[in-house]
């Protein structure tokens, strides 16, 4: 029992994670990612992973949700 809807939000939902556990990785040690000067190398890497992941949680509600109420989240009135 296929359903494309439910394999692309299964789908976005483990790129989710993927990503999650990468910023995890990058904020684990933020010692070890400073350069000579204190600075975080990865600190806007790590911000921008948490915006991806923001947007990728909303896309994969949108794919879980009907489409009546999708139309209405994003102002479409039949």
């Amino acid at each position: 029992k296929f359903n494309p809807r439910v394999e692309a939000y299964g789908t976005v939902d483990e790129l989710n994670s993927a990503v999650g556990f990468l910023v995890s990785l990058i904020n684990e040690k933020p010692n070890s990612h400073s350069d000579s000067n204190g600075h975080l190398k990865f600190e806007t890497l790590s911000t921008e992973l948490v915006k991806i992941q923001h947007w990728l949680f909303n896309a994969g509600s949108l794919l879980a949700t009907e489409k009546i109420e999708v139309k209405i989240y994003l102002g479409v009135f039949v």
